[in-house]
């Protein structure tokens, strides 16, 4: 199953008028050719797929950071929107 190539998650979409697209944001010390490396690899993904809801990534400058719960980790995914999957 590939996502992308379904179309049933049109008619599950909770909002409508909601933001689309990837977004990319970087922390100040993040290394300039890796930076571009991102911003291409971004614009390779806005060409070839579409994005129904907003999708923010934050690259940060450090290897690790602390996370709300205090460990300490690589990365983290944020669930923000609410997706009403069986609207009847």
């Amino acid at each position: 199953m590939f996502l992308w190539n379904m179309i049933k998650w049109q008619d599950n979409i909770a909002d409508e008028d909601c933001r689309k697209g990837i977004r990319i944001r970087f922390d100040g010390g993040v290394n300039p050719d890796m930076r571009k490396a991102y911003m291409d690899f971004t614009k390779w993904l806005r060409k070839n797929f579409y994005f129904p809801l907003r999708i923010n990534v934050y690259v940060n400058s450090s290897k690790r950071f602390k996370s709300k719960d205090g460990e300490m980790v690589v990365g983290i995914f944020l669930s923000l929107f609410r997706i009403v999957w069986n609207r009847t």
